[in-house]
């Protein structure tokens, strides 16, 4: 019983030492608003922002037209203009919400339906170079694909997971992959997720991997080496080298109420989390305040921490000691927020 009470003192406790903690972290102020005027002249969402070479970012629009959801990938340069438009609706015949896509060092654009039809064959890709349509090409292995990073190698890296045989997301009979494959779309290997050699003490971590894929962000560095992210208010981090093998895993300091937004590398190499507030099952909203977590990529420590006011935005690049965030006020708006440590 008494061991009960302490548990439940540990739990009232715990937000108040969270807030405690964050006292003594340093606080981003926003420095600057850059509006992005695009060509489209109807309401439309955005969503998935991808950061791009020469500090461009890449995003997903999706609007309607003639009783039709349209969408393409809008390029957005450094300087707040917009760039290159990949048509992509009119090459896929899915809904804008089972196609993400990933963007290489070179600024080709690769869209992936997340949710293909026929299970016995492989889901598609579409690759845009230069603003075009280049070709469409067939994974040689079924699965349903979450994320993607394009290696120095020109071969493809897919988070991801399989199909269960109940049709859900993720059950007991399907479990978390990291495949990749060569850009004709040959299958090469699957990378193991877990450095443990028991079959046994895998499958778990593999269980929960396909249980939050779909929240995972998988990052890839120019050396050929990426991480995988799981969400969660208490994030784990996990390395893989350029050939594939498990090198460093870490569980980040826990920020309660908070999930992984977005991961990316700033350009001193180092590892930023963006962990903000999130609505929970029911409707509730957090109030847990917005987190920025810099690791050192080398061994996954966490270098500092800093928090910022504004809930809206979505980070999409670190350069310079500033972070730079893509916000849409409005129906027919972008923005990019400047925002900087004082």
């Amino acid at each position: 019983m008494r061991l009960g009470k302490l548990g439940f003192l540990a739990g009232l406790l715990a937000p108040l030492l969270s807030l405690m903690a964050l006292q003594d972290r340093p606080e981003l102020v926003r420095t600057e608003i850059v509006t992005i005027e695009t060509a489209l002249r109807v309401p439309f969402v955005s969503r998935l922002p991808v950061a791009g070479p020469k500090g461009s970012v890449f995003v997903q629009a999706v609007w309607e037209a003639h009783g039709q959801q349209k969408f393409s990938v809008l390029e957005i340069t450094a300087d707040g203009e917009v760039g290159r438009t990949y048509d992509v609706s009119s090459q896929v015949s899915v809904r804008p919400w089972e196609v993400r896509f990933t963007v290489d060092s070179s600024g080709s654009v690769y869209c992936f339906e997340t949710w293909p039809k026929e299970e016995e064959t492989g889901p598609p890709v579409y690759v845009f170079e230069s603003g075009a349509f280049k070709e469409k090409v067939i994974l040689s292995k079924s699965f349903r694909p979450r994320r993607m990073f394009v290696t120095p190698n020109r071969t493809w890296i897919f988070a991801g997971h399989t199909p269960s045989q109940s049709g859900s997301t993720a059950t007991e009979d399907s479990h978390g992959v990291l495949y990749e494959f060569r850009s004709n779309g040959k299958f090469l290997r699957e990378i193991e997720v877990s450095d443990s050699s028991s079959g046994d003490e895998k499958k778990p971590e593999r269980f929960e991997i396909a249980m939050d894929l779909d929240l995972s962000h998988l990052v890839g560095d120019r050396d050929g080496s990426f991480f995988l992210v799981r969400p969660g208010s208490s994030p784990l981090v996990l390395k893989f080298d350029a050939s594939g093998q498990l090198v460093a895993k870490r569980q980040t300091p826990p920020q309660e109420g908070t999930a992984v937004l977005n991961a990316l590398l700033d350009d001193q190499g180092r590892l930023v989390l963006d962990r903000a507030g999130f609505r929970r099952a029911g409707g509730e909203a957090s109030n847990a305040p917005r987190l920025l977590t810099v690791l050192d990529a080398s061994n996954l420590d966490t270098v500092m921490e800093a928090t910022y006011a504004e809930r809206g935005g979505y980070l999409f690049a670190v350069r310079g000691g500033e972070y730079f965030f893509l916000a849409h006020p409005d129906p027919l708006r972008l923005e990019i927020h400047r925002v900087r440590q004082f």
